[in-house]
């Protein structure tokens, strides 16, 4: 025998065999009758503490025949506040203390509901609401309808913000198949708030301006007819200009382990971002309480504190890769794979904004370009969006269309883009000529670039298809060129010797080329060197982590 919540105010027979309110009538519309403001409703008609949260779901689920009813009117203010700042998540566990014997109680009643987030006002001093799993948010009965009135309009100038991110986080869901408004009816609201708001070019709304709040525990679609929905720990998002450019900033400060976790201090000391790491009991799902999540007071005063250029702390000993292991542990254990990156980027909203944002930089895969660290670091650090490969060509650099391993990758280096100077086929370049002048050699396994004097390498090594030059390279080329750089006959043969038209059809070549050309240009201080005299010999090779081979040549004049 189906069970049927009761209505308020509503006290005809059941007319159908499916459980819930409107089902009562015709599953269609909602009664009449039943239009309860938040100080005329009363919790006896629903034999639970969650009362609101069902009802809630059950009015999305009609959303079309709503209208003004009010707790959909709440659900789009919060949902809407939310997305634009005007409101703030509070991360919540009713199994800790601060519960007590009512959170007990309440876990009796719904086990599944032990973690959810508060719905606050912006300064923290009033709550509007709160997440469940089946309607996303339920509001507070005891707010008037003022106080709903006073986050409508704050939320007025940032709404077409709002919309924006939230359109580019549904897309996000609809691309690995986790929308369906039929199945979920929170998904059903969403839909209706967002409309037919586009998702931006790329999401790169999502991945530039949008920083995650939450997380929320949600009923999913699962795709399974069997069990429709899934459960699952998922990051609602919030407008936040240059965002991920100054996540890239911060990227520049030695991450340390503090007290509000990974903490990423400025020169002064002060800690201008942190990424959590709450301390958990052997029960409590810590990505639930906030394992990962990106602690950021301020945009700019991220991007003030950081230091241009240097080290970026993400591989390596001490990087950022290394401390967050605990978060791609706890992350594997929830089932979300934290690598390759390229699966990160196509599931951001599981993703706490570290990892995401981590893996964005590193993969680049909606467009396939891999672009070297210092371009990342600059461009993103400076405001001016990462380009595409027509773009890029068309700023002066150079890319190029490699495969390896069943992957296409399209490598871009660039020496300069809106006056930010990033040197990359400068620094290449320099790497070739080394080699041919006699002060480098490929190493013997052909996995670097070595200087014969010291055996310092000369290029970054990588898990991708990057042709990254060591910092130190880089710093060289920043200078005024030194006096042995200065032989144009020798620049002209090392040109020729690089020049694509020698009859070469390698896949880099054409980058060999641009490169050698632009540090022959800075060293000697002209315009354009002419390719002239003897082409080199071959002087070994030196291979991306991929697999591809670039053709390494020394001077002809010069070799013994």
């Amino acid at each position: 025998m189906p069970l049927f919540p009761l209505l308020h105010s509503y006290d005809q027979a059941p007319s159908g065999v499916r459980p819930g309110l409107f089902p009562i009538l015709d599953g269609k519309t909602i009664p009449a009758a039943w239009q309860p403001t938040p100080a005329e409703y009363d919790p006896v008609a629903f034999p639970t503490p969650f009362a609101r949260a069902e009802a809630t779901r059950l009015v999305l689920t009609q959303v079309e025949d709503a209208g003004p009813h009010p707790l959909w009117q709440q659900f789009r203010v919060m949902l809407l506040g939310v997305a634009s700042g005007a409101l703030e998540l509070a991360l919540s566990d009713l199994a800790t203390p601060a519960y007590d014997n009512f959170g007990s109680a309440l876990l009796r009643v719904d086990a599944e509901a032990r973690y959810f987030c508060r719905v606050l006002s912006s300064d923290g001093s009033t709550t509007f609401g709160a997440t469940y799993r089946t309607c996303l948010f339920w509001g507070h009965a005891r707010r008037q309808s003022q106080e709903w009135d006073q986050i409508h309009h704050a939320i007025l100038p940032r709404e077409k913000e709002a919309l924006q991110v939230l359109a580019d986080w549904r897309q996000a869901l609809r691309d690995v198949g986790r929308w369906d408004g039929r199945v979920c009816g929170w998904q059903r609201g969403v839909d209706a708030v967002v409309g037919e708001t586009p998702a931006s070019e790329g999401l790169r709304t999502l991945h530039e301006d949008t920083r995650f709040v939450g997380p929320v525990l949600l009923e999913l679609p699962s795709g399974d007819p069997t069990e429709p929905t899934s459960l699952e720990l998922v990051h609602l998002p919030r407008h936040a200009p240059g965002f991920a450019r100054a996540f890239q900033a911060l990227c520049r400060l030695e991450p340390k382990l503090g007290a509000e976790g990974i903490e990423l201090r400025a020169p002064s000391g002060a800690v201008v971002g942190a990424i959590a790491l709450p301390p958990v009991g052997a029960d409590t799902d810590a990505l639930a309480v906030g394992l990962g999540g990106l602690k950021l007071p301020s945009v700019p005063a991220a991007l003030a504190a950081a230091p241009e250029g240097g080290r970026r702390w993400v591989d390596g000993p001490g990087g950022l890769l290394e401390l967050l292991e605990p978060v791609r542990v706890a992350l594997s254990k929830r089932g979300h794979m934290s690598s390759p990156d390229a699966h990160v980027v196509k599931h951001l909203p599981f993703y706490p904004d570290a990892i995401r944002l981590l893996a964005k930089t590193r993969a680049r895969v909606a467009g396939g370009e891999t672009y070297s660290a210092r371009a990342d670091s600059l461009l993103l650090a400076r405001g001016v969006g990462l380009p595409d490969a027509a773009a890029a060509e068309a700023a002066g650099g150079v890319t190029a269309l490699v495969e390896a391993g069943g992957r296409t990758a399209r490598i871009v280096l660039l020496d300069s883009l809106d006056g930010v100077e990033i040197l990359d086929l400068r620094a290449l370049g320099a790497v070739l000529w080394a080699v041919y002048d006699g002060d480098a050699r490929a190493s013997d396994n052909g996995a670097n670039v070595l200087t014969v004097e010291s055996g310092r390498p000369m290029m970054t090594q990588g898990p991708g298809p990057t042709l990254d030059p060591q910092p130190w390279v880089y710093d060289a080329v920043s200078q005024a060129p030194g006096g042995s750089s200065r032989r144009l006959a020798t620049l002209q043969r090392f040109v020729a010797s690089y020049s694509i038209e020698a009859g070469r059809a390698g896949p880099l070549d054409g980058i060999l080329d641009r490169a050698a050309r632009s540090f022959a240009r800075w060293a000697a201080g002209v315009a354009e060197v002419t390719p002239m005299g003897r082409q080199g010999v071959a002087a070994g090779k030196y291979s991306l982590p991929i697999g591809v081979e670039a053709r390494l040549v020394r001077d002809a004049l010069t070799s013994v």
